[in-house]
């Protein structure tokens, strides 16, 4: 057998022994801990989309099977992701609701929630929570006393710096880093107390002191190789080195932080292309998981297009039923109205009809003004009727005549005198021959003329097509639009708008 088979059978054995091991591995673990172990590795891997998409499922995992250890650890995981994008406002609502999960099992989580917290109230400028959860943080039971003093000086730091005090909070944070070189913690706690104490002097206005808090930062990252905080210093060197008016410096630094960054996404594509483990096991936790996701999802979407066609449905029902309510009703004053103002033409057109013959027998009578005088002295004693009829119907003749003549009842002018003198009488008579005949008084009759012609005009289109409402009521004598609408609707029982949309949709 040649060596090359040897080393590819040892290969496959090998893969073999690793696969019942991870299968072994898997059995033990629930859904939500495989979840969350994936959104774990994704997170080390500064991979936040992929670890917060798995860190949402592992908490939904984790609340079905009821196990609230777990679900606190997935929401305070997805305030860490959102605190590592910046999104304090997001990252302080998933610590609260962790916050709110904590009960005798998980206490021992309840300081570093308070210390998350606070340092999300923090960026916020949220002073009264700050202080609540700074309170809350001195509370919590003590699991390590080293841990719980070292953030007790970060907390005391975060509060100073809320209070843009300065040179107190950089005190605190050199406490903080002294404390965790004596107590030999991780290198991340001393090298994020150096970042800060740098910053505090770079905003005291001391360049000199917070390159130097930066640089011994940057040994301890760059011997402990810790990437993500390597990237954070270079970027406060480069901010650094600005303020200080050295471009040259803040160039360097800027192209080391860019390199590393750029590393850093190189780095993610290389771990995202060879780990068949975490595809493995995301196929494993996602085929019964997608399953009834779908299903829901299905049944859910079912629901809501069911409900909104039905919500539709009813919407457009009650606007049509209401449309037709309405325009029926319109359709029917508006035949009521159009009988009404026949029978008057009709009435008008035989009134003329009478006037025509009075007319030529008007030479062989006496004056009509000396008639009626003579009348009035015959019939002195009469308060019904103070002329004779034959005379009562030639004045009404003559003030049909009038008020048919469009072009005289047009003017803006045109009142009682006007038309008294037309007729050759006197107010007296023609007031009462309009109140007798009509039941109304003159105004009110100058108006049925005058809206009966802008029907007319309204409802010819190809004549008066062309002129807008405005044109034709002023044509008719009308001052202004209000006076008008209001002739129109009392005469009509509608807008000149609804009437003219009536006509036009009639046709």
């Amino acid at each position: 057998m040649s060596l090359f088979m040897k080393r590819l059978l040892a290969l496959i054995t090998l893969i073999s022994i690793f696969g019942e091991f991870l299968n072994c591995y898997a059995a033990e673990m629930t859904q939500a801990e495989i979840l969350k172990e994936k959104g774990d590795s994704y997170f080390r891997a500064n991979r936040y989309s992929e670890a917060l998409d798995y860190y949402t499922r592992a908490t939904q995992e984790a609340r079905k099977e009821k196990n609230s250890f777990l679900t606190l650890a997935c929401l305070g995981s997805i305030g860490n992701v959102y605190t590592e994008v910046a999104d304090y406002h997001r990252s302080v609502y998933y610590y609260q609701k962790a916050y709110r999960e904590l009960n005798p099992e998980t206490e021992q989580h309840r300081l570093v929630l308070c210390i998350n917290l606070l340092n999300g109230y923090t960026k916020l400028e949220d002073t009264v929570a700050a202080r609540r959860f700074y309170q809350e943080m001195m509370k919590a039971p003590v699991c390590d006393v080293s841990l719980k003093q070292y953030y007790s000086l970060e907390g005391q730091a975060l509060l100073a710096s809320l209070g843009k005090k300065y040179s107190i909070a950089k005190h605190f944070y050199e406490q903080a880093a002294k404390y965790a070189k004596d107590k030999q913690m991780n290198s991340k706690f001393i090298i994020s107390s150096l970042i800060n104490v740098g910053n505090k002097e770079r905003e005291m206005g001391n360049i000199d002191q917070a390159i130097g808090y930066l640089k011994e930062a940057l040994d301890i990252s760059l011997a402990q190789n810790n990437r993500h905080l390597t990237t954070g210093i270079y970027q406060e060197l480069r901010d650094t080195y600005r303020a200080a008016g050295n471009i040259q410096k803040a160039e360097e630094y800027n192209r080391n932080y860019l390199e590393l960054k750029d590393s850093i996404f190189r780095h993610e594509d290389f771990l995202a292309s060879n780990n068949q483990l975490l595809d493995y096991e995301e196929f494993l936790s996602e085929e019964k998981i997608d399953t009834l996701t779908t299903r829901n999802k299905a049944l859910l979407y079912g629901i809501i297009f069911i409900c909104s066609l039905l919500i539709l449905v009813c919407i457009f029902y009650y606007i049509l039923r209401r449309e037709h309510l309405r325009l029926r009703e319109t359709q029917r004053r508006l035949v009521q109205r159009n009988e009404e103002l026949i029978q008057t033409s009709d009435k008008r057109d035989r009134l003329l009809r009478q006037y025509i013959e009075y007319k030529e027998a008007a030479e062989k009578q006496i004056p009509l003004q000396e008639a009626m005088t003579e009348s009035e002295s015959q019939t002195a004693d009469s308060d019904t009727v103070p002329m004779s009829e034959d005379q009562r119907q030639q004045l009404l003749n003559k003030v049909i005549s009038v008020f048919s003549d469009i072009h005289t009842i047009s003017n803006p002018n045109f009142n009682l005198s006007m038309l008294t003198t037309a007729v050759d009488s006197n107010p007296k008579y023609v007031s009462w021959i309009i109140n007798n005949e009509y039941g109304d008084n003159f105004k009110s009759v100058l108006n049925k003329f005058r809206i009966t012609e802008a029907c007319r005009r309204l409802a010819d289109w190809e004549h008066y097509g062309n002129l807008t409402i405005q044109t034709i009521y002023k044509e008719l004598g009308y001052g202004n639009a209000t006076s008008f609408i209001k002739a129109f609707k009392k005469e009509v029982g509608m807008t000149p708008s609804q009437y003219l949309k009536l006509k036009t949709n009639g046709k």
